[in-house]
């Protein structure tokens, strides 16, 4: 027993050493990244899209009235029915349900995805209703997270730019989710559902600690994959026509995940995961 761990204590120590990233490094890492954003602020089509979210206001803690939200992020998806109260910055959970999604679903058509999304909503009203929890049918408001990079032009509008995750649906690419949604919840037979906002996981996650916490301005991911989202300068923002906006602020999605600088750090197991 002593030996094998003494043997574990020393390969750990070399996958230590082999993490350790001088200072210096770290810094030529940190400089190309801030290039590369200020180069995505600018141009389309770039190493780090700098997705411009027409978020230009964050959350002041004192909203209030019943909400869906439906997050589609990864390998599975969750529903959830929340009341924001009177009292500042007060969240209730009334109900959340989480759903795998099948392999099939994930590689399939549009109509597969968004349908499975479509019934599991219609499935969790019902259970709402069957359990004596009032809803108003002539209006849901219902928030739509859907954590893969989007070209957006409004802030219920989302085209998808490509898939990440493991999902490979062709027909979803340069397509309106927020319209997909829609059209699949039409035809499930739900009617009155209204998705005033579509975004990124990272960018829910800003706004929602800015519920409580009117200083954040990062929303990082660490999970399926990793992002992140921040607040900028619109004037930063030289790809859209800043004139078109009251505000002086708005969130950007960075999608990082194709970040990449020869000063990266490369381990065993990262040629492994590449070959």
């Amino acid at each position: 027993r002593t030996w094998r761990r003494r043997a574990t204590m020393e390969r750990m120590e070399t996958w230590r050493e082999a993490c350790l990233v001088p200072l210096e490094r770290m810094k030529r890492v940190s400089d190309a990244m801030l290039h590369k954003m200020d180069v995505g602020l600018s141009e389309s089509g770039t190493n780090l899209p700098m997705l411009p979210t027409y978020v230009t206001q964050q959350p002041s803690g004192k909203e209030t009235g019943h909400y869906f939200t439906l997050d589609l992020g990864g390998t599975n998806f969750r529903i959830a029915y929340i009341q924001l109260s009177e009292q500042v910055s007060k969240v209730e959970l009334r109900r959340e349900a989480k759903w795998n999604i099948p392999k099939e679903n994930m590689e399939g058509t549009a109509d597969g995805l968004f349908g499975l999304l479509a019934e599991a909503f219609k499935e969790f009203l019902e259970q709402l209703e069957s359990d004596n929890i009032p809803l108003n049918r002539d209006k849901i408001v219902l928030a739509f997270t859907f954590s893969f990079p989007m070209d957006q032009n409004a802030l219920d509008s989302g085209k998808l730019l490509f898939w990440t995750k493991g999902f490979n649906i062709p027909s979803c690419v340069g397509k309106d989710v927020v319209v997909l949604l829609a059209d699949a919840m039409h035809r499930s037979g739900i009617h009155g559902v209204v998705i005033p906002a579509v975004l990124n996981d990272t960018v829910g996650t800003l706004a929602a600690a800015q519920y409580f916490d009117e200083t954040a301005k990062v929303g990082v991911i660490f999970g399926t994959g990793s992002n992140a989202a921040y607040v900028e300068e619109i004037e930063k923002i030289k790809k859209m026509r800043a004139k078109d906006y009251h505000s002086k602020h708005m969130v950007v999605d960075i999608e990082w995940s194709d970040f990449y600088t020869v000063e990266l750090p490369i381990m065993s197991f990262d040629r492994k995961s590449d070959g």
